[in-house]
């Protein structure tokens, strides 16, 4: 259904009704009271949008003006009627609101969940819509799967949301909130965490009788990853990161192809690689 012809007008605060799913409550009443007395003495300059749902009215669009009048006393508000179908209404809201940096990821998750159960929207429709990654919408999808602790360790920003995906790799929801609980202490990165709960899941596996407590500290310790040459896994503090140009790139490739090639058992030095040039393709 598209939108009919905006329509303008004064309608009164208790008739109209807060959208379904809430993006971000309000509940800084200073503030509140702020803008309701520069409503109250300049009127108010931006309407708010509604659209009509049988007798009464359901908010779309400016729900801070929308607080502020019902709050403090203002008995009508200036309003944009709009005709919208629910998932039209749910759209526009994200839309609004997708820019805010205090947006409840929980309450975003549940609308996008109800746009992809209950109207048939696609990840990537959403995505394209409100012009974010796919990545940005699924992880807020899945958060709807944790446990509350951890839903609310991502509300208060204290646990990025890049490592939910890795967290719905343990399979025990009180393990899940041990080391989502941590990860949230120490402030861990994505990537950090990410190798921490895998090395959980694997001395889980090997400690069977080991509380999870302990098997956290051993993943801590010796967090594993796979090395990107060799293929072994290896400890991570083992690891170095090294920023190269392309010429050494190169080089290093070269060596790498020519080790293979030569020998298993006696590696080439890696002391003295060949003059800086750029390697023939029968070389590479």
């Amino acid at each position: 259904m598209q939108p009919n012809k905006d329509t303008i007008t004064e309608i009164p605060i208790d008739k109209i009704d807060e959208p379904p799913i809430l993006l971000h409550p309000e509940t800084d009443l200073a503030s509140l009271e702020e803008l309701a007395t520069s409503i109250k003495t300049q009127g108010l300059i931006q309407p708010i949008v509604v659209r009509p749902k049988g007798e009464r009215y359901q908010l779309i669009a400016g729900y801070r003006r929308y607080l502020a009048a019902r709050k403090f006393g203002i008995p009508t508000i200036a309003a944009r009627i709009i005709q919208m179908d629910e998932a039209q209404a749910l759209e526009a809201s994200a839309t609004e609101n997708i820019q805010r940096t205090d947006l409840d990821p929980v309450a975003e998750g549940q609308l996008y969940h109800t746009l992809i159960t209950q109207h048939g929207r696609t990840i990537r429709e959403i995505a394209n819509k409100l012009g974010k990654s796919e990545t940005y919408i699924k992880a807020r999808i899945d958060l709807l799967d944790m446990p509350e602790p951890i839903q609310n360790l991502a509300r208060t920003h204290k646990l990025q949301l890049g490592i939910i995906p890795h967290l719905k790799t343990i399979k025990d929801p009180e393990d899940q909130i041990l080391i989502a609980a941590d990860i949230a202490k120490r402030g861990f990165t994505v990537e950090d965490s990410k190798h921490i709960i895998e090395s959980f899941n694997i001395y889980k596996e090997q400690l069977k009788q080991t509380p999870p407590q302990q098997i956290l500290e051993k993943a801590k310790e010796e967090p594993l990853t796979d090395c990107p040459w060799c293929g072994n896994q290896v400890k991570l503090k083992t690891l170095r990161q090294q920023l190269l140009c392309d010429e050494c790139y190169r080089r290093l490739m070269w060596l790498d192809e020519t080790h293979k090639r030569t020998t298993k058992t006696q590696p080439t030095s890696y002391t003295n690689p060949p003059p800086t040039q750029t390697p023939t393709p029968t070389q590479q």
